[in-house]
């Protein structure tokens, strides 16, 4: 598979071929209308690669999905993705399936030039096969694939946004969230000003015209007035934030600093790392707070390791050298997040998730999470699961400046600095204390010409995971997705997605 050997595999196109291999079969049978029909219902279905032919790449594994569906026996219809760690990662375009139900034979093909030709086992409950590519007239066998039943995820929750109507089509109608504690609830039609333009803009998330949308959330002046899930997703379940996990120390680290009456991010990282003086240089004594918060410390960035303690991480991480002169470039990786929950492990002697739930998700009510781990050690940077609407409970936290229901759960002078700009990420993106920014400076990347845009603060993370806060607007709009393919930009298509579509309907 030639993609698949870059990052996605995608099998099969070659008409021709795929006509000639149907036509054979058909000829070996005589007639397809004249058989049983039970066939067609046993191969209908959902099916996942065998273990042994799954696509292992260089980080991750990738495991082919298809979904077979069928109205009437000479109406077939088949879908395919990509998963990986039991989740969806990418979609599969196939099409032109052909099954031969008294030989088994089953045929599908895609737009990359491959051929699928298996052989249905009934018995087994089995797809048998292999992955051909064309030279000329020939078919070249390519990779060995077989599929196998898979009942652990619901079709739902791979292929259909919504469940459609009986004529196939999928409606849109808005009803008002239920209430969240902590969080009043409202129509939404009672702060926009375009219902056509809102409906719209729903209809092109259930087309997936912005990505793969999981859940789309929005807070106006404190209250829920939007939460639509997609793919079979609900307000139960738990969504990996992933790099939104930054943002979200960031808080705990502004918390931190007030307790320990830290206020100075210019002094020197190692002043607060006293246990690990003996790795600092004169160089590295230039690292500050500041430098560690905006992602500019300078240290090269350590291999992904599992780490038994805290101290161990630091110690790996403090003992790089440094690729550039700290606060002069902007790097993006899991240092800085992981040094800040170092940082808050000295001075408050509690693992960041421990701190987290004392200090953060205790007094917004958040009851449930998943916080990842490397052994003994919470991760930082990423692997934090939250549900959507605990995200936004995070968002309105930061449009009130760190208050919730009257009490100061963050300090607000922290909220203030750590949501506005201090580097340029690119032309495109500014960063602050963890948190991503952009404004009317910034350039469009969607479009040449472009509208005036207001400030807006956000965590972002892999796929398409979203808290973005529109402090003028009184607006927090929470995304999650599940576009992985990095390679097809949908999920920073939730920026201008916000930026032109949402955040106009409150102008």
């Amino acid at each position: 598979m030639k993609r698949c050997k870059t990052y996605l595999i995608i099998l099969i196109s070659g008409i021709t071929l795929l006509q000639g291999i149907a036509i054979r079969a058909q000829e070996k049978t005589q007639s397809h209308e004249s058989t049983d029909n039970s066939n067609y219902v046993s191969i209908a279905g959902l099916w996942r690669c065998s273990p042994e032919t799954v696509l292992k790449l260089e980080t991750i594994t990738l495991e082919a999905t298809i979904f077979i569906r069928q109205k009437i026996p000479s109406d077939w219809n088949v879908q395919g993705c990509f998963m990986c760690e039991n989740r969806f990662c990418d979609y599969w375009s196939l099409s032109g399936f052909q099954f031969v139900d008294s030989t088994g034979q089953v045929t599908f093909k895609d737009n990359d030039g491959s051929i699928f030709v298996g052989e249905f086992d009934e018995v087994r409950q089995r797809i048998n096969g292999m992955v051909y590519t064309t030279k000329g007239d020939s078919l070249v066998p390519e990779d060995k694939l077989d599929f196998m039943r898979f009942n652990d995820v619901s079709p739902e929750r791979l292929f259909l946004p919504r469940k459609p109507e009986q004529d196939g089509s999928i409606k849109y109608s808005y009803k008002i969230p239920a209430e969240v504690e902590g969080m009043q609830h409202e129509s939404i039609y009672n702060y926009i000003n375009d219902s056509v333009a809102f409906t719209n803009v729903m209809k092109k998330i259930i087309n997936q015209e912005f990505g793969r949308l999981e859940s789309f959330l929005i807070v106006k002046d404190g209250k829920l007035i939007l939460e639509e899930y997609f793919f079979d997703y609900d307000q139960h379940q738990l969504h990996n934030v992933f790099s939104c996990t930054k943002s979200i120390v960031s808080l705990l680290t502004g918390i931190a600093f007030n307790e320990n009456n830290i206020y100075d991010m210019n002094r020197s990282l190692f002043n607060l790392l006293l246990q690990f003086d003996d790795l600092k240089s004169e160089e590295k004594e230039k690292i500050s707070l500041k430098h560690v918060l905006t992602m500019s410390s300078g240290l090269e960035r350590i291999d992904v390791q599992k780490f038994e303690t805290v101290n161990a991480l630091l110690e790996k991480t403090l003992s790089q050298p440094l690729e550039s002169e700290p606060g002069k470039k902007f790097s993006y990786h899991w240092n800085s997040p992981n040094i800040l929950g170092g940082v808050i492990f000295s001075l408050t002697g509690k693992k960041v998730n421990e701190y987290a739930i004392e200090k953060l998700f205790e007094p917004l009510g958040i009851e449930h999470y998943k916080w990842g781990r490397e052994f003994g050690v919470p991760d930082c940077h990423s692997n934090l699961h939250l549900l959507p609407r605990d995200m936004a409970k995070i968002g309105q936290l930061v449009l009130n400046k760190g208050n919730w229901q009257g009490k100061q759960v963050v300090p607000e002078d922290w909220i203030t600095e750590s949501t506005q700009w201090y580097i340029h990420e690119s032309d495109f993106l500014d960063y602050g204390y963890q948190w991503w920014h952009r404004s009317k400076e910034n350039k469009a990347w969607w479009e040449k010409s472009r509208q005036e845009e207001q400030n807006m603060a956000f965590a972002m993370g892999y796929g398409g995971q979203y808290i973005f806060i529109i402090r003028d607007l009184g607006l927090c709009v929470v995304i999650t997705s599940s576009d992985y393919n990095e390679g097809n930009g949908m999920a920073l298509k939730k920026i201008p997605m916000v930026i032109k579509h949402v955040v106009p309907l409150f102008e």
